[in-house]
């Protein structure tokens, strides 16, 4: 090897690594089934939803580039075309939802485990 060739091997800039673009993180995709045996004792002991049961702040990823009021409309139509996205601040956790749409609009604002025992 000539002493021009062993030079240029030792001579790299710190950035030589480093790609034109940041390569994507890892996504986390799974699918929650609808109906579980028994969905209060599932609710109760699952460990992620003891972690997102907690109080705290929940915001709509969507759109995060338009205004805020146009953000708004669109959560909205999402809603009602049923889907969206939200994420759980304390936690980190983003969540994809994906819905039956209502033709009659919001029947209910919260779910009764004890209306229906066994759910």
């Amino acid at each position: 090897m000539d002493h021009n060739s062993v030079l240029g091997m030792m001579h790299h800039t710190p950035f030589d690594n480093i790609g034109l673009y940041e390569q994507p993180k890892p996504r986390f995709m799974f699918k929650m089934p609808r109906v579980v045996p028994d969905q209060k004792a599932k609710y109760e002991s699952d460990e992620l939803f003891r972690r997102l049961s907690r109080e705290g702040e929940v915001r709509y990823t969507g759109h995060r580039d338009r205004p805020q009021e146009e953000r708004v409309k669109r959560f909205l139509a999402a809603c009602q075309e049923g889907h969206t996205e939200i994420a759980f601040s304390a936690t980190g956790t983003n969540l994809q939802l994906v819905f039956n749409p209502l033709n009659q609009g919001y029947m209910s604002d919260q779910c009764d485990f004890e209306k229906e025992p066994g759910k």
